[in-house]
Formats: structure tokens, sequence, C-alpha cells
């Protein structure tokens, strides 16, 4: 059997890969990258065989995950959300005006979603709410943790309101982060908000999760590629280490594919990370919500420092440690774990 893979994903996790890179190094990209989205250019497809993907998940010795590297799946019987006969109602998926938030003399109200970001004052798919504030100071909203269609996807609100007034914002989504997991029809948003004193006075309130669907949830059931080498699958978290690049300044960038499976939110840390036996300090981590996966990347942000930016990287360990955002559960650790080894092993 053969996947098809769009080329429009693969430019966007390699185009994603060179701006953390040059981020990591605090080099300068500058690209042009010009795509023709019409029914003839949707037929050019990359292909890759399931056994040869088979054959290099395995070699690691661990397991390899079988998804398909796709850009979402309709249920049975809906168009394909790139077929240029998809719905409208697909593509332009809408969501029903409501109250989100009605306390401590704070209503936050959602107005629309601008789906098409041509539509969006932005230039990124948003959503737009509506703030009053009817207390007698200055508030600050922002959005904490963020999922678009069940994956962390950040999602960005800072709105200043003043003391009895009424303002409307945008959350904006990060496009770029889209279009790693694939996602181009939103069925689902997922966040909480935070509500401050803006002139200090610490936190007002914080929400609990809030699940927004979209008019496309009932016909659209999202998928993402969980393909790789599993590295870690135990109390409900599953991390699947997908690819490693070997970046000539910002070092080694591994990406990795990450469910959380279990019923709490949980925050992951890299720990006691070495490379060819070295210990060499990282600062990644992550959070993700319960029923959530994630795609993220993880480097070493100041690889030049560690004076290893001449190494022939043979080996990187690492520990994850899992804990709760709020620090409320005690963290453990994982044991120490390959995600890179001479010859790379990732599909």
């Amino acid at each position: 059997m053969v996947k098809t893979v769009f080329i429009r994903k693969i430019l966007a996790v390699s185009l994603s890969i060179s701006l953390l890179a040059a981020s990591l190094s605090g080099c300068t990209v500058r690209f042009t990258v010009n795509i023709r989205d019409d029914a003839a250019s949707s037929e050019v497809r990359l292909k890759l065989s399931d056994k040869g993907a088979a054959n290099r998940g395995s070699s690691a010795g661990g397991s390899t995950s079988g998804g398909s590297l796709t850009e979402g799946s309709p249920t049975e019987g809906s168009p394909a959300a790139d077929s240029p006969t998809a719905s409208p109602n697909l593509k332009y998926a809408t969501v029903e005006p409501q109250v989100l938030v009605d306390r401590d003399g704070v209503v936050i109200r959602l107005v629309t979603f601008h789906a098409n970001h041509f539509e969006s004052s932005l230039g990124y798919p948003e959503l737009t709410i509506e703030i009053t504030n009817n207390t007698d100071r200055r508030i600050l909203a922002d959005t904490g943790l963020t999922a678009v269609n069940g994956a962390m996807i950040d999602m960005y609100l800072s709105c200043m309101v003043s003391a009895d007034s009424t303002r409307k914002a945008a959350i904006v989504l990060d496009k770029n982060q889209l279009m790693i997991a694939g996602i181009g029809i939103f069925t689902e948003f997922c966040f909480d908000l935070t509500v401050a004193n803006a002139d200090g006075g610490g936190v007002i309130f914080k929400t609990d999760y809030m699940k927004i669907a979209t008019s496309a949830s009932a016909s659209y059931q999202q998928v993402f590629d969980d393909r790789g080498v599993t590295v870690y699958n135990q109390n409900g978290i599953n991390i699947v280490k997908q690819l490693t690049i070997l970046h000539p300044q910002a070092g080694p960038l591994t990406t990795l594919y990450i469910e959380n499976n279990s019923s709490a939110t949980v925050s992951i840390t890299a720990k006691n990370t070495s490379v060819n036996g070295i210990a060499a300090n990282n600062t990644w981590s992550v959070d993700i919500m319960p029923g959530k996966v994630c795609y993220t990347t993880l480097g070493f942000s100041n690889w030049n420092q560690l004076g290893l930016e001449h190494l022939q990287v043979e080996e990187i360990l690492v520990e994850f440690e899992f804990t709760s955002p709020d620090g409320s559960t005690a963290p453990f650790c994982s044991d120490s774990i390959a995600i890179y080894s001479q010859p790379n092993t990732s599909w």
C-alpha cells in the first residue's frame, strides 16, 4: 500500500525547522516560496511506501507507529480538505456567538471566527471576542494553554480593557503550527483565560478549559501523523521520535510527536541530556492538555556555547521529567532514552 504525502506539509515542516535553527543560531533567514493552490498543483504528490517507512522506523529497535502523513481525514462521505470540490462549510467553519465568561464584573463573549486568513485583520485565522469590563480598574486578559482540533497550537491574546468599558479583541492562531499539525479545517478550539488587574494586584480569576465546537465538527475528523519510533509509552504519555536533523550552527534538532492520553495536564521537561557522553544542558519543555497531542522540536539553544559545534554527533541521550504545570504532583523521570544514535535511525 502506498501512502500519499502532501508536499505542502513537507515544506511547512522544513521551513519550521529552518526557522527554529536560525533562531537558535542567531541567523537571519530570508526566503520566498510560491505555491500554486489550484487543482493542477494539488495533484502533485510525494509518495512513500509503507515498507520503507516501516524499515526506517523499526531499525532503532523501537516500535513504529502506523499513522499516515496526511492533513486530516474527513469522515466517510465528506470531501477532502484540499479537494477543489470541498464544501465551503468545511473550509470556512463558523462558531456560534456565545458568552464564554461572566464573573467578577467581567463578561467575555465569543463573536465570530475567521478561518480564511484573508478575512482576518491580522492575516491569521482568529477568533473575535468582546470583553466588557464592569469593574473600576483596568484588566488584562490572556490565553493560557490552547489547542485546535486536539493538537496543542498557540492562540495568542493579550488585551487590556479600561474600567467600565468594552473592547473587541482577536485570539490569533499560530499559522505555522497549524501547517505542521496538518490542520486546514477547524472543528474545535480549547483554551483557558486568565484575567488580571492591569495595574498590579495579581490575578482576578482563571477559567477552566473551555471547548468551542465549529460548524465542521460533526462532519470532519482530524487525523494526525504519528509515524516514527516510539521512545516512551507509559502512564498515558506516548512520545514518538520522528526526525533528527544535524544543523551546522544550531546543532541537533529532533522533532517529537507526543500524545497525552492521561486525565490531567502534564509538563514534560528534558533532563540530564548528553551528547556522546558529554553533559549538555537543555531548556526544552512542553505543557500538554489531557487528551491532546503535540508536535515539538527538542534542540539546544546554546549549542555553540557548549563548545560542541565541531563534534561528530554519534548519540544523544535524554531523560524526560513529568509533572503538573502547577507543581501539584510529584515529578517522576523516565530512564535515559537515546533520541539519536549513529547511524541515524530516524525515519
